[in-house]
């Protein structure tokens, strides 16, 4: 039989918006449904969910992908959230619901989400499953399951790291005896021009 659940947390983080560096405090509830019959799965799953708001979420930094100031912050070695919009709250809803969603794999169903946060004055920003996911409609790294969180980070030397999400098999989180396939955490572009001289 599939269950109805109900997920209420909260967590911190800062946003970069217009320049400036704030401080929000978010409250959020997760209404889910099981969609298998495994109880180590649904566990699991709902671990996942646990894992990706307060060990990921809580703490990071919330940030246009297109802000000139992105790079300045994956330097200081916080976790950095880039976005494909502002960090408003409803931007930042609908990036937990699809990166969620993607995580738990089908194991459980996210049927609607509710965010509110002190900046925002605790007006609550409501999502269901039948609702456009706007800018997350399209493929990033909140589609990917893994625990990853954003973009590589390109540095100097023409090498680009990616953030070090750990994988669900290093977290003991996988599905059981399912193994991550995460490679090296970095890509080095090398210029490959033939020697003509002999």
């Amino acid at each position: 039989m599939n269950v109805r659940l109900e997920y209420q947390t909260q967590f911190s983080a800062g946003i970069v918006y217009e320049g400036q560096y704030h401080i929000n405090h978010y409250s959020m509830t997760i209404n889910m449904l099981t969609n298998t019959l495994d109880a180590y799965e649904q566990n699991i799953a709902f671990d996942r969910i646990k894992h990706w708001i307060h060990n990921v979420a809580n703490h990071s930094v919330f940030i246009s992908q297109t802000d000139r100031q992105v790079e300045a912050y994956q330097q200081t070695g916080q976790r950095v959230i880039a976005l494909p919009e502002e960090p408003f709250d409803q931007t930042i809803e609908l990036m937990l619901y699809v990166k969620l969603e993607s995580i738990i794999e089908d194991r459980m169903l996210i049927t609607d989400i509710k965010l509110s946060s002190t900046l925002g004055d605790e007006v609550c920003y409501l999502h269901n499953d039948e609702e456009s996911v706007g800018p997350f409609g399209t493929e990033g790294w909140w589609t990917l399951p893994t625990p990853h969180w954003s973009v590589p980070i390109k540095n100097k030397k023409k090498v680009v790291s990616l953030p070090k999400g750990t994988s669900w098999d290093e977290l003991e989180l996988s599905w059981g005896g399912e193994k991550d396939v995460v490679g090296d955490s970095s890509v080095v572009f090398a210029d490959f021009t033939a020697n003509e001289t002999k």
